[in-house]
């Protein structure tokens, strides 16, 4: 319900003046009382994609996945008589109880339904909007996956008047697939003016590139410096580069009752590390390399050193989006989510995956250490992840960052 907390302030229930305005069976998209900035291709690519079946919008905590479905239902709302949100991050089956019921009186003349049942609820309301011949749009906001809210969709049959919009950090069991990358420079630049308006344009530019243009990132940086007396952008800067953990810290207190990006990181991955501690500690050493191109060859030989080359789990760290694909064969961590894994693990697991880098690094290269030079000549990517790594050397045992760092200095 995060989300909903930060991004709008009030849900809106179907009145009949609404229903009667609109023309609508039933409504009840939240209200949102900030302005919506940028993703105009993204929301044409989302209506043709809906026309083709269920589409799930992906991506990074905090990228606007459920702002971008809720503004597809606001702008289409004249081509729908029913839009309906789920929060599918909670339970499903009140929520389905409640929605069959007034559904059943939307068809009935204002007669309440009596199911007491999901199972009964969810018949009712898939059968009914298979067959009916009013066009409709579900919203599963903030679902594990689709194939976590699957059974609860109607048939749509491709229909062109009939659509499902999930939101979620995974696209595991989709074929409709929409994923949101960072906002355009324009986007961000124009997203920040609105918020700092006494910001210089040179002032924006380098807040947007320093958060990478992260929509989150930006509305509470720009919440922050607005919030604290004698702030600009450059102290903020400062700040926030400086030290991570103070800098959350004093976020905390400053922003309380927003919705945080380093909460919302958070949370995943605690959900990863307490489903899976090895692909946690995979995510641990992939954020001590340089995570902004990290080759599946080098993924495979983390996970050879952990799980004998069982690399079934790193699609666990996708399905909560700590890492993305960047093309077939290369992924990237965005650097905000390294920041919040490398600054909430203990000291241990921090020396145990920079161990596990070395080791790696070490079954890479030969022993002769003239030879060296060649295998980083062959793979130049090898380079980038050494200097990340030699960052946290003093986490590493003593052998293991002296032979690293001989043959790094060779």
């Amino acid at each position: 319900m995060a989300r909903f907390c930060l991004l709008f302030s009030t849900l809106f229930w179907a009145s009949a003046v609404h229903a009667k305005t609109h023309q609508q069976v039933l409504w009840n998209v939240p209200i949102s009382h900030t302005s919506f900035w940028g993703r105009k291709a993204q929301l044409i690519e989302l209506e043709q994609k809906l026309t083709k079946g269920p589409v799930v919008v992906t991506g990074l905590s905090g990228i606007g996945k459920s702002r971008l479905a809720f503004t597809y239902a606001k702008k289409h709302a004249h081509t729908y008589k029913l839009v309906w949100v789920f929060d599918a991050s909670q339970g499903m089956d009140k929520q389905m109880i409640d929605f069959a019921n007034k559904l059943y009186a939307s068809q009935n003349k204002g007669k309440m339904g009596s199911f007491a049942r999901a199972e009964e609820a969810s018949h009712y309301a898939k059968t009914l909007l298979r067959t009916c011949a009013f066009s409709w749009l579900l919203i599963f906001d903030g679902a594990a996956s689709f194939a976590k809210v699957e059974e609860t969709i109607p048939e749509t049959f491709q229909t062109k008047d009939k659509h499902v919009l999930v939101s979620s950090l995974s696209d595991k069991g989709a074929s409709g697939v929409l994923r949101l990358e960072a906002l355009s420079d324009a986007e961000a630049h124009e997203f920040l003016k609105h918020y700092l308006k006494d910001a210089s344009d040179g002032d924006i530019k380098h807040l947007a590139t320093v958060l990478a243009n992260h929509p989150l990132a930006m509305v509470q940086a720009a919440n922050y410096i607005n919030a604290t007396p004698g702030m600009d952008v450059d102290a903020y800067i400062a700040f926030f580069t400086k030290s991570k953990k103070e800098y959350w810290a004093s976020e905390s207190k400053a922003l309380q009752g927003q919705s945080l990006l380093f909460t919302a990181i958070k949370m995943s991955i605690d959900k990863l590390k307490e489903a899976s501690p090895k692909d946690y500690m995979a995510l641990v050493a992939l954020c001590m390399l340089n995570t902004h191109e990290i080759d599946r060859p080098m993924i495979g030989k983390i996970y050879a050193q952990l799980t004998q080359g069982d690399m079934a789990g790193f699609g666990k760290i996708m399905d909560v989006a700590l890492i993305s694909k960047s093309d077939t064969n290369t992924y990237a961590v965005h650097d905000y989510v390294r920041d919040v894994v490398l600054a909430t693990a203990d000291r241990a697991t921090l020396k145990e995956a920079a161990t596990l880098d070395a080791r790696i690094f070490l079954s890479l290269l030969p022993e002769k250490i003239e030879d060296c030079v060649g295998v980083f000549e062959k793979d130049p990517a090898l380079v980038g992840h050494l200097k990340g790594l030699m960052s946290h050397m003093d986490l590493m045992q003593k052998n293991d960052a002296f032979a690293v760092g001989v043959r790094l200095f060779y």
